[in-house]
């Protein structure tokens, strides 16, 4: 599914932001709607605006949303500092505390139409859309278990084609529509869309 830069291909080999690709049987919407199920059990989230009309020209349904909470982050950083060691082994914490301390995260979730063997499916991209600004072991290690977690939410309800693919964002081409580069020009449009929208009404 992920065409991966070759050795002599421009990419950022310093994003380590990480990425996951599931094959789905159900369409686009259907896709999406699942897997924003499943961050949705994980704690309330803000999408921003204009990212869903900007993955529509690209082909792409879906979203780019902010999980976490600053509030419950700060309150964190005082048990860490009697807890050092939870920082440097985010894997130590309980998966359920380590998800409801997780700094503010934004996450991009898209699906594209896509065939498995004639039969129509959908190829669905999620991943970190911007570097953690506190702590990146811990919400490296909050991405790793989420992005697994899709993977055994999907497996349970049937709906899971094949093996998902895991990745970095190091690991993709710089003129990638994913690539670090090609979500800077999505985001850019996506606020562009929505200040030409308000100045509309």
């Amino acid at each position: 599914m992920v065409n991966k830069a070759s050795r002599g291909e421009s990419r950022n080999r310093w994003d380590k932001r990480q990425y996951a690709t599931y094959l789905v049987a159900l369409n686009p919407q259907q896709t999406t709607d699942r897997c924003l199920d499943f961050w949705r059990s994980i704690g309330g989230f803000a999408e921003q605006a204009g990212v869903r009309e900007q993955l529509a020209r690209l082909g792409f349904v879906g979203t780019q949303f902010t999980i976490g909470g600053t509030g419950r982050y700060y309150a964190f950083r005082s048990l860490d500092n009697m807890f050092p060691l939870m920082s440097v082994f985010p894997k130590l914490m309980p998966k359920k505390f380590r998800d409801s301390i997780q700094e503010p995260t934004s996450i991009m979730v898209a699906a594209r139409p896509h065939s498995v063997g004639g039969q129509p499916a959908s190829e669905l991209w999620c991943f970190l859309a911007k570097d953690a600004l506190r702590e990146p072991v811990i919400t490296d290690a909050f991405m790793k278990s989420a992005l697994e977690g899709i993977s055994e939410s999907f497996t349970q309800q049937g709906i899971l084609l094949g093996t998902p693919q895991f990745f970095r964002g190091g690991d993709l081409p710089r003129d990638h529509v994913f690539s670090d580069m090609g979500l800077l020009a999505l985001r850019r449009a996506a606020t562009a869309f929505v200040r030409d929208e308000s100045h509309r009404q």
